[in-house]
């Protein structure tokens, strides 16, 4: 039977709070699409309808 030698898993990093916030990336989303139900639709239907 061999003699194994079992190795520590080093780690060089440390967790680290975020510096500044996150900005709210679902509001652009929303606002966009609310924007495209509300103008968006309609002002490619004038296009195509007259």
């Amino acid at each position: 039977m061999q003699n194994k030698k079992i190795l520590k898993q080093k780690t060089f990093s440390r967790y680290r709070p975020a510096h500044q916030d996150l900005p709210n990336l679902v509001e652009h989303q929303t606002t966009s699409f609310k924007w495209l139900v509300e103008t968006g639709i309609d002002e490619v239907f004038k296009e195509f309808s007259p």
